[in-house]
């Protein structure tokens, strides 16, 4: 239909119409646009919304992670004090058996650090980075 009335009014040389015609298609292209663009914003600001809480319990989880690790390393350390000190002094405190009996179980081992972050992960993978905006209009603190 939009066709056939421009091809008349360019056939009768009606320019007003033939660009009135051109006008119009082409401001309704550009709102079509915009409102795609402002949809896919949107979608965009909801998607940095769900990572942002995603990360913050990735957050969580890995000092969780962390302080559990620590305090295995630090029972360690004192178990294989245990074992040290009882060496040196060439005796064990009977109170202090098990102690020594873990301290040589664990000699040497160690906890190692982990990487847990697998919204980091997936954010680097799929790209979706750049969704992040931490402003100060945009952050929001998670419950």
């Amino acid at each position: 239909m939009m066709l056939r009335k421009l091809a008349n009014a360019i056939q009768e040389q009606n320019w007003f119409t033939v660009v009135l015609e051109i006008a119009i298609v082409v401001v309704g292209i550009f709102i079509g646009v915009q409102v795609d663009s402002w949809n896919e914003e949107r979608n965009n600001r909801a998607l940095e919304q769900q990572y942002l809480g995603r990360l913050h319990a990735d957050a969580i989880a890995a000092v969780q992670c962390q302080t559990e690790a620590q305090e295995w390393n630090d029972e360690r350390v004192r178990t294989q004090t245990v074992v040290i000190e009882a060496l040196r002094a060439g005796q064990l405190p009977p109170d202090l058996h098990d102690e020594f009996g873990v301290g040589l179980v664990h000699a040497g081992s160690h906890n190692p650090l982990t990487w847990q972050w697998g919204t980091v992960e997936e954010l680097y993978a799929t790209g979706n980075i750049r969704l992040i905006r931490l402003h100060t209009d945009t952050a929001r603190a998670t419950p």
